[in-house]
């Protein structure tokens, strides 16, 4: 079934493809045009690859596999094939030349729906005079499902990044275009697929992602393949079916958060309206810098090329706004690097409680807050390993305040406390175990905060080991430095060690929030761990109380018993071991209820003398009393406000009905309006469709009648056109003939002055041979053509008049060569061709080259020499023998 349907699907296209196609044409690169909105964001390095293969392999735009396709209106066309002199047959037509010229309309922009690159290497890499490329034209009434399938089955053949391949698969299935949704999906390779199904399945991170589809510049750092490794790492229960996204489901409203950061930053640069103008370059540009903090990262991001589909006033606007960035800028580049050190903070969280299926470690944790150990309306906030500040707080910021300094600690102590393997039968390899000084710490801080879970108390168990702690400053980090800071590789992931030990002591949520602003040349890498801590859990909730100022030790918060509590004249040591005693049993409540009143008796017992245990044992059961009250009144009190709470929800639903009524009559009401105001419309509306359509006729008509005035206009002015034609090749014929006739004249003439010449020449040859002197012929190259020089009549027995000419024209870098091309030095120039018998020498300047006209003309001179020295010699021979035949005759008749 589904065979027959893409055959049916292929069958359509096919028809659509001829119906449309126009045929090959050779176009200039100048009217080549593309989109931006429609085309991904041009990537440098690959228009350098592109011109590196023209290079290799030379540029084949000839082979079809290498055309562009472009749409083109049917009239723009007709008007290109008639200034070009090309019919539309010669278009379809394979000529033995290749394909026919296409010159269109000045300024004319041919859209072209895919090559972008490859046109733009061939613009930096071609010569001025060969810029053009083999378009494959369409007209521009193609449908979509074509014009989709002739850009896409290059994209797919160029591998599309992760992020091109996301934006393309939601793009379609919002446009519930199922087929191309399916076709993107086959172009991903490997586990690609498999990770994007996965991450679909999850409508909260889906959502968190889409939401980025209105930045196309951000979509270069999405990696599908590096989610799969980062989550797969995360996996605590192999059974789970959505184990392979465990990090991302234990810290999701994290994760959310920094996608939002990144969302929220961008569209506080440009606008929400602008966000689609932001390209890949520019974010690369901006992603992990800090243009608030650092003026070095402010003042390369001036001087780059960045938001380029944006006007200068545009771009000044938004370098105002750099200055006011909190942070550094996130990407999903940047994301998908910080989440790999969210997941080591997270795995020490996860040891405190229990995690259920699809909840995060921190919601978990606001869960278990049991309020224990904390002063009413107060929360502790740790400045120091062993100091805390009492501060005013809501109990919405006391659980926030709480997760947050688990968080911090796990920034400080994360490689103390790495993941337990999760395999049954793991190979042995080198321990990796978890500190357990470092696990009784977070232990002892959660139990501090507020945090209540059998996973603290057990790790509270853990032995007390002497280990190193932290030496807290007392003042601030640095956020910013001089010099260049730290270096863009370094701004995201996870910190190096150099880094990690510098900024360990500074790990706690006092300087985590500080909203003060600090400005230098350079960020430091306190600065980068406080920016990715913001990006995933966000500015805390604003506190409404004020700070009391009370800095005290790690010991529980205990309230000073008045000073009459000692009046029964004990000991001051075991007075304060009673209230310590008291004092522990009151944080922990009734947690212990099972625990009977003689276990508890024993336990005071070991720290009482025999003298004063009635009296302790008094005390001790008022003390339960007490507590046994506060607890009953804690319990009455949770009924008065769940009463209240039931109450209050009672009366809001009961208002919510009346609302709802009056709503629903307010609607029936506003709905008969509508209905009679839209018969009203409709009735007007078929009033101006009617006047639309008379309106219509007529201009159609008129349209129809000056559209045959333009073709009776057209048709006249081929005929013209023709007319003028004609004519013009009857005058280029005449001129043709006139120009033929002046040739043959022009070289009868020459062929006279030539045989002229001969005669003179033959004449004086045979006058110096009577006075005993030769003729040397010189000729001198000059425009592709040989010039004969002046006779010069030599004495054999005297020629230095020779070597004299020639060494003059050494002078003037000029060589001398016999007929057969040989070089001659100035003495031998005589005996060498009065040797050869051609009495001729010839000239060339050194920077002329011989080439194969200069042999074959030299050639036929020396063929031509040597003819006219043996027939001048045969005359001289029979004039000699006549001459002695008469003086012979006469002296033998005196």
């Amino acid at each position: 079934m589904k065979q027959s349907q893409a055959h049916v699907e292929d069958s359509r296209l096919q028809a659509e493809r001829r119906r449309t196609f126009r045929g090959s044409a050779r176009i200039s690169l100048d009217a080549l045009h593309f989109r931006q909105h429609k085309h991904r964001d041009l990537d440098t390095k690959h228009v350098e690859y592109l011109k590196g293969c023209f290079r290799k392999d030379r540029c084949r735009r000839l082979e079809v596999r290498n055309h562009i396709e472009a749409e083109v209106d049917q009239q723009i066309l007709d008007v290109a094939l008639r200034d070009s002199n090309v019919t539309a047959r010669e278009l379809l037509t394979n000529q033995p030349n290749g394909c026919p010229e296409l010159v269109f309309p000045q300024g004319f922009q041919l859209e072209c729906l895919h090559g972008q690159h490859r046109i733009q290497a061939a613009r930096e890499f071609l010569l001025p005079t060969d810029k053009w490329w083999t378009v494959d034209l369409y007209t521009s009434d193609i449908n979509e499902d074509l014009k989709t399938c002739l850009n896409e089955q290059h994209s797919n053949e160029d591998r599309p990044t992760d992020g091109e391949a996301y934006c393309k698969i939601r793009y379609y299935h919002f446009q519930r275009d199922t087929k191309a949704e399916l076709r993107w999906k086959a172009c991903l390779r490997g586990c690609r697929l498999k990770n994007l199904k996965g991450l679909l399945l999850d409508d909260t991170f889906t959502a968190g992602f889409d939401a980025l589809l209105d930045i196309p510049g951000v979509w270069d750092g999405m990696r599908l393949t590096t989610l799969q490794k980062m989550m797969a790492m995360g996996c605590r229960d192999v059974s789970r079916p959505f184990s392979v996204w465990r990090v991302l489901i234990v810290a999701q409203q994290e994760c959310l958060n920094y996608l939002r950061r990144i969302k929220e930053v961008f569209m506080g640069l440009v606008g929400k309206d602008a966000l689609g103008r932001i390209d890949t370059a520019t974010v690369k540009a901006l992603e992990g810098r800090a243009p608030g903090a650092s003026t070095k990262d402010l003042s390369e991001l001036q001087g780059g090329k960045i938001f380029s589909a944006f006007s200068n006033r545009e771009r000044e606007m938004i370098y105002e706004r750099l200055k006011m960035i909190d942070g550094l800028v996130p990407s999903l580049f940047t994301f998908f690097r910080d989440i790999q050190y969210l997941k080591r903070c997270i795995d020490c969280l996860e040891r405190l409680v229990i995690v259920p299926k699809r909840e995060s470690v921190c919601e978990t944790l606001a869960r278990t807050y049991s309020d224990a150990n904390q002063r009413e309306g107060h929360v502790k906030i740790q400045i120091t390993e062993d100091t805390f500040l009492d501060q005013a707080a809501t109990p919405a910021e006391r659980v926030d305040l709480g997760v947050r300094q688990l968080i911090a600690l796990a920034m400080r102590d994360y490689p103390a406390m790495p993941a337990d393997p999760v395999k049954e039968d793991p190979v042995q390899t080198a321990p990796t175990n978890a500190d357990p000084a470092v696990l009784r710490r977070l232990a002892e801080l959660a139990y501090e905060l507020g945090f209540d879970t059998p996973q603290i108390r057990a790790l509270k168990e853990y032995p007390i080991l002497r280990t190193a702690r932290l030496e807290s400053s007392s003042s601030p980090p640095l956020h910013v430095t001089s010099g260049d800071g730290v270096a863009m590789p370094h701004r995201s992931g996870i910190p190096r060690t150099k880094a990690y030990e510098e900024d360990r002591h500074s790990l706690f949520v006092t300087h985590l929030h500080s909203e003060q602003q600090h400005r230098g040349e350079g960020i430091t890498s306190f600065f980068v761990r406080k920016s990715v801590y913001l990006a995933f859990f966000g500015r805390p909730m604003s506190t409404n109380g004020g700070n009391d100022g009370s800095v005290r030790g790690s010991s529980p918060y205990v309230p000073e018993r008045p000073a009459s509590g000692n009046s029964s004249g004990r000991p001051r040591r075991i007075e304060e071991d009673i209230d310590d005693i008291l004092s522990t049993y009151a944080q922990r409540g009734e947690d212990d209820p099972a625990q009977t009143s003689a276990d508890t008796v024993e336990d005071a017992d070991d720290t009482l003398d025999r003298s004063g245990e009635r009296e302790w044992a008094s005390a001790r059961a008022r003390e339960r009393a007490r507590e046994r009250d506060r607890a009953r009144e804690g319990r009455e009190r949770e009924e008065r406000e769940r009463a209240e709470r039931e109450r209050a929800e009672r009366e809001r639903a009961e208002r919510e009905q009346v609302r709802l009524a009056q709503a629903e009559a307010e609607r029936r009401q506003v709905q008969a309006r509508l209905e009679r105001e839209r018969l009203a419309q409709e009735k007007l509306e078929e009033g101006r469709r009617r006047l639309e359509e008379q309106r219509l006729e007529e201009e159609r008509r008129r349209l129809e009648e000056q559209r045959l005035e333009e073709e009776r206009r057209r048709l006249e002015e081929q005929r013209l056109e023709e007319e003028r034609r004609r004519l013009q090749r009857l005058g280029e014929q005449r001129l043709a003939e006139e120009r033929l006739e002046e040739q043959r004249q022009e070289a009868e003439r020459r062929r006279l002055e030539e045989q002229r010449q001969e005669e003179e020449r033959k004449r004086l040859e045979k006058q110096r041979l009577e006075q005993g002197t030769i003729c040397i012929n010189f000729f001198i190259r000059e425009r592709n053509s040989w010039r004969h020089l002046p006779l010069i009549p030599v004495n054999p027995a005297e020629p230095s008049e020779i070597a004299r000419i020639a060494k003059k024209y050494m002078w003037k870098r000029i060589r001398t060569f016999n007929t057969r091309l040989k070089l001659l030095p100035p003495q031998d120039c005589f005996q060498a061709v009065f040797d050869d018998r051609t009495h001729t020498v010839l000239l060339i300047p050194n920077g002329l080259g011989i080439d194969e006209e200069i042999v074959e003309s030299a050639r036929k001179l020396h063929a031509d020499a040597r003819k006219r020295v043996l027939g001048l010699k045969r005359i001289a021979t029979d004039d000699i023998s006549q001459i002695h035949h008469f003086q012979k005759i006469q002296a033998l008749n005196p």
